[in-house]
């Protein structure tokens, strides 16, 4: 094997934390470059820092430790203003050491505790060249800012209202003969509804999830697109007032013939909402998607054939939610005056900021038969995102879903890796092996590559 992997967080080798990555020097002479001073940046608009090298690998070799500065005079993240904490992390590297990525992450005081609790909000670009000591160069500069980063959100607007009325009636009571009296249907006016038709799209587009070098050691990013869409179909309600009651009072003792029927009707309602996370590379993308519809009809019915009115309502609504990994379907209800669903999501920086975190469940049923679903990204390792179908099982007893994820297909830098798989949501270790582009996904401990 003529390469060595750097592994987890700071920086793995042969089980060992370096910290930081090697650089190969022309003179084919290593040196290990610290991260720590990379790590302590916390979101200030310009940036000093002085880099540790020191000369790495070699048994028996020479020592020898340099430094060397990188400066930003304007660091990216000035605008727009977000509310959390902000730190830097390596991302990625070529093989040579001679460039690497930084992230700036940003972490909500407030988690939407989603698929992401750190969301991305820049990133920066260094650059090494030359041997230490007689003729090397270092540079930094801002390979996308803040606003460059988190997206940039549309919304259609809310699906609009046509107000409607319907007829409403009152009953009255006469006598047109002794010991005898009729219930009719009188002229009360209307009531005022709304009927809603139409479609909302909701999505942010040009987020970067990450950046990684191609195979030319050229930066290029990880774009997302997230997506929210509405459709409804709420039509017009429809009132009939029929009948006729007649009431014959004859030795204290009452007697009925007719009947007064009053029947409210709304037949035909649907209303869909559908979210989509897409992730791209180099023109190569994976997606999931996860659907929930409902449609049904509402119909109630009053009928007064005696001393005391009867009232019956008949909702046959059902939802039926539609993913990746199958169908959930259950009864659901409408109502007389349903909305069409269509909740305002945010277009604000710290929103869309923070969207991929805002993973909102589609549930259907109640107790514990409730099911609910919902679709997002997740990032396994620097070099793998993967999209998750997660499913929640209700549990009554403890008032809580028990989640299970679906991994879909993942992104690295050589492309799109097709599969499938099923474990428990804590099991969210991942990694892909540059040198034998290798996935392993959905793992309850670290990854260790040998």
């Amino acid at each position: 094997m003529d390469y060595a992997l750097l592994s987890g967080l700071y920086q793995n080798l042969h089980g060992s934390v370096i910290g930081g990555w090697i650089y190969a020097a022309p003179d084919n002479r290593p040196w290990l470059i610290d991260a720590q001073q990379i790590r302590s940046y916390s979101g200030q608009s310009s940036w000093i820092k002085a880099l540790k090298m020191t000369r790495f690998g070699r048994a028996g070799g020479s020592g020898g430790v340099r430094s060397f500065t990188l400066e930003l005079a304007n660091t990216g993240q000035s605008t727009p203003s977000l509310t959390g904490a902000v730190y830097a992390e390596l991302a990625d590297i070529t093989p040579d050491g001679s460039k690497a990525i930084v992230a700036i992450y940003l972490k909500p005081s407030q988690p939407a505790g989603g698929f992401v609790a750190r969301h991305p909000i820049g990133f920066w670009l260094i650059e090494l060249s030359g041997t230490p000591g007689v003729d090397f160069a270092a540079s930094v500069s801002v390979l996308k800012t803040r606003e460059q980063t988190i997206g940039v959100a549309s919304d259609t607007g809310a699906i609009p209202a046509t107000p409607a009325t319907y007829e409403i009636r009152g009953t009255v009571n006469e006598s047109p003969s002794p010991g005898t009296s009729t219930i009719a249907w009188a002229d009360s006016g209307s009531t005022s509804y709304n009927q809603f038709y139409g479609e909302r799209e909701w999505r942010i587009d040009g987020k970067v999830a990450a950046m990684w070098f191609d195979s030319s050691g050229v930066p290029q990013p990880v774009t997302v697109t997230i997506e929210r869409t509405w459709e409804a179909n709420i039509g017009p309600i429809t009132s009939t007032h029929t009948g006729l009651l007649t009431i014959t009072s004859q030795g204290g003792s009452n007697s009925y013939s007719g009947e007064l029927v009053q029947n409210i009707k709304r037949n035909g309602m649907s209303r869909s909402t559908t979210r989509t996370v897409t992730a791209t590379f180099m023109g190569q993308s994976i997606s999931a998607s996860v659907t929930k519809a409902e449609s049904g009809s509402y119909d109630y019915r009053w009928t007064l054939a005696g001393p005391t009115p009867e009232q019956v309502v008949t909702d046959d609504s059902t939802a039926v939610i539609t993913s990746s990994v199958g169908i959930e379907q259950a009864d659901s209800s409408l109502g007389r005056n349903p909305s069409p669903g269509d909740t305002s999501l945010g277009t604000s920086p710290q929103e869309v900021a923070t969207a991929l975190g805002d993973d909102p469940w589609f549930s259907v049923g109640s107790g514990s038969a409730a099911v609910a679903v919902t679709v997002g990204l997740w990032q396994y390792s620097n070099n793998l995102i993967s999209v998750i179908t997660q499913t929640g099982a209700y549990d009554a007893q403890n008032s809580k879903y028990d989640w299970t994820w679906h991994n879909g297909s993942s992104l690295t830098p050589l492309g799109v890796v097709s599969g499938s798989d099923t474990a428990p949501a804590a099991a969210r270790y991942g990694s892909w092996n540059p040198g034998t582009g290798e996935v392993v996904r959905a793992q309850s401990n670290p990854i260790c590559w040998t």
